[in-house]
């Protein structure tokens, strides 16, 4: 298995995608600890969270991608020097 190194971290998140992927590792992981830690309500409560959020982030994922797709790209993603006047 390859080792990860700090070059792909880095280019991680320069990426819109991978800050999103960060996030989402970060409260999926966050809430199935909640989950194994709370009773009652607020157990379920929180199930229903961890399922409904990444589906709600799919959704979202797609209509970006559907509307504006370039969006989901970093600049430097189209070559050359990124400039923000023809990015945008």
């Amino acid at each position: 298995m390859d080792q990860i190194t700090s070059q792909d971290i880095v280019s991680l998140v320069k990426s819109p995608l991978g800050i999103v992927a960060i996030f989402v590792s970060f409260i999926e992981s966050a809430g199935v600890v909640l989950v194994l830690n709370t009773t009652g309500d607020v157990q379920s409560n929180l199930t229903y969270f961890v399922i409904f959020f990444p589906c709600l982030l799919l959704f979202g994922f797609f209509l970006i991608w559907w509307k504006k797709p370039h969006a989901l790209y970093p600049p430097s993603a189209f070559g050359g020097e990124p400039n923000v006047s023809e990015f945008a």
